[in-house]
């Protein structure tokens, strides 16, 4: 399970690497959505916008991250664990 937990560690601090690569309304709008597990229109109401903006944000963010390399791409330890585990 320790292996888990390490490999969960790693993503994570991934991922905010990658976000913070985005324009800041971008990553926080995918943070809360991904992250917090808020609603679109949760989302919406805080940042006082429309349901519509929001999709677009997520939407053009989504694309703007699956174009980015990754370090666990790369990293092939964490390629074998991550193998292993979705195996099971």
């Amino acid at each position: 399970m320790d292996a888990r937990r390490a490999m969960y560690a790693q993503e994570l601090l991934e991922a905010s690497v990658l976000l913070e690569q985005l324009p800041p309304d971008m990553a926080s709008v995918l943070y809360r959505r991904m992250v917090e597990g808020r609603t679109v229109k949760e989302i919406a109401v805080e940042r006082d916008c429309s349901v519509d903006a929001v999709r677009g944000l997520l939407s053009r963010g989504r694309v703007a991250l699956s174009g980015m390399p990754s370090q666990l791409d790369a990293d092939w330890d964490y390629r074998d664990e991550d193998r292993k585990y979705r195996q099971k």
